[in-house]
């Protein structure tokens, strides 16, 4: 595991863009080293760091942890599911701080780069902390342009997440399964989330989940990541597959047995609370109402509008991208890819 380089700086100021209750939505800018902030109480806030491969980077604001999480539950095949351009680092994206605080990031489409014919347009929230620590989903939309099937054989698209080794090297009883099964037996077929953690203090408790459970029989496991149901790999002339993984992170109060044995619990209450329902409430929020998502149930026929997440803690004073690259100071860190598979 790569190591965070040292902090170079950390200034995070508020400005009177944002006022208790509901502000407008609004367009932002793409934050210098592609750095998005989310404030919150827990650990200082979450940075996420997004690049051409997506969430590149995942940590605390206050850098206490022992290991940031790296690129967290991607979705792999014949090649990346890129974030626009894979020559590029996804700056031309659409972002948007939406009115309850979640940052949206909608990459502009990559031709080809999968399979030939196929188009692939990956959306991200980045949702404003809550009481269940910091949320991230991942959208992908695959759509086949030509006018005959596809067939990905050979190249499943499967779910790769990072999850704490020790958790099943050393820690056995923080690791936790959608199956209902901890410790060693880790990973399984039917299994669609997982929750990590170890007995230090200084290291980020996660959840992942690539489906909910209404669909855990269609998820394979073949050693080392979950295969999608072998339908999304073949894909009919247009037809389209969407994929949504979500990934979430909670940080220690500090290093301490009992405040990393706190962190996985509240991450665990989370997967329980959300990824078992599966796609309701705000884990289908700016999803299109009725859309087909492989892997999940729902989402929700009718969709929340717009407005205050009454889970977030605080005002949801979120420090976006847009105040960054308009003057307010944040952090700033200098990391580096670890070697992609």
């Amino acid at each position: 595991m790569n190591k965070k380089l040292a902090l170079a700086a950390v200034v995070v100021a508020t400005t009177g863009i944002v006022v208790a209750g509901v502000a407008p939505a609004q367009a932002l800018a793409w934050p210098t080293n592609g750095e998005f902030v989310i404030s919150g109480t827990n650990g200082g806030g979450a940075v996420w760091q997004m690049d051409n491969y997506g969430i590149d980077y995942g940590w605390d604001v206050a850098d206490q942890s022992d290991a940031s999480i790296y690129y967290p539950n991607e979705i792999y095949g014949n090649d990346y599911l890129y974030c626009g351009d894979s020559n590029g680092d996804g700056s031309d994206s659409t972002i948007t701080e939406e009115t309850n605080g979640d940052i949206t990031i909608d990459c502009q489409p990559n031709v080809d780069g999968l399979w030939d014919g196929l188009t692939v347009t990956m959306h991200y929230r980045l949702y404003a902390e809550s009481s269940y620590g910091y949320l991230a989903r991942q959208w992908a939309e695959i759509h086949n342009t030509t006018n005959s099937t596809i067939d990905m054989a050979g190249d499943e698209l499967y779910d790769s997440y990072y999850y704490n080794y020790n958790s099943w090297s050393e820690d056995y009883s923080y690791y936790a399964a959608s199956d209902g099964s901890f410790g060693q037996n880790n990973e399984a077929d039917g299994q669609v989330w997982g929750v990590t953690g170890d007995s230090r203090g200084n290291v980020i408790a996660m959840g992942a989940a690539w489906g909910s459970p209404c669909k855990a029989s269609e998820f394979t496991y073949d050693g080392s990541d979950f295969l999608f149901p072998s339908s999304v790999n073949v894909i009919a002339a247009g037809e389209t597959v969407n994929l949504v993984t979500f990934v979430n992170m909670v940080f220690p109060t500090e290093n301490t047995e009992a405040a990393a044995t706190a962190a996985y619990d509240t991450a665990l209450a989370q997967a329980k609370t959300e990824f078992d329902l599966g796609l309701k409430g705000r884990l289908a929020e700016g999803l299109t109402p009725g859309l087909n998502v492989t892997g999940w149930c729902g989402p929700d026929a009718a969709l929340p509008d717009t407005g205050a997440n009454t889970s977030v803690i605080g005002s949801s004073l979120a420090i976006s991208a847009g105040l960054l690259a308009a003057g307010v100071l944040a952090l700033v860190m200098v990391r580096r890819r670890l070697a992609r598979k």
